[in-house]
């Protein structure tokens, strides 16, 4: 799944990432939760955009109460790709940074974007610093292609209390 949302307290919502964005969603009014992965494919196809648009058209949230969590995620200076990159759609193409002979991609300020765009104040979402690509205590799909090692994954949980 790439959401999850309920408002039923003492159900656990877990999602799989690995360098990807776990992105926690509250809304302390609704008492209202959601876990969304969010990649460069699906920030490129607005899933952001259209979780908040969900809460707000099924759930009565107001993006302005939100509060949002980005947990562990590749960031922009692990995040490159040797050039030509000619398959980056037009979302992602503003967060994009060359270096030398390679592109950087930076998903959390995509991401951020497209939830201030709809009102969720800055000050609502809080962003980790832990990079999953250098950080030896975290798993990262990037580094194990690289790196030729076994494959795995970090679970997001989420529980309404």
């Amino acid at each position: 799944a790439e959401v999850l949302i309920t408002r039923e307290k003492g159900l656990a919502l877990m999602l799989l990432t690995a360098d990807c964005l776990p992105v926690s969603f509250y809304d302390p009014v609704t008492k209202t939760i959601a876990l969304a992965h969010c990649s460069r494919e699906t920030i490129s196809k607005m899933l952001p955009q259209n979780t908040v648009k969900y809460f707000q058209e099924y759930f009565e949230v107001i993006p302005s109460n939100l509060r949002i969590q980005i947990g562990p995620y590749i960031h922009t200076d692990s995040y490159s790709f040797p050039l030509p990159q000619p398959n980056l759609s037009p979302t992602i193409k503003p967060f994009i940074k060359r270096t030398g002979a390679h592109v950087c991609v930076d998903l959390a300020s995509a991401c951020i974007q497209q939830l201030t765009q709809l009102g969720i104040p800055l000050e609502n979402i809080s962003v980790s610093d832990i990079d999953t690509a250098t950080s030896p205590k975290y798993y990262s799909h990037y580094q194990s292609k690289k790196q030729n090692a076994p494959e795995g994954r970090l679970a997001t949980i989420l529980l309404l209390s």
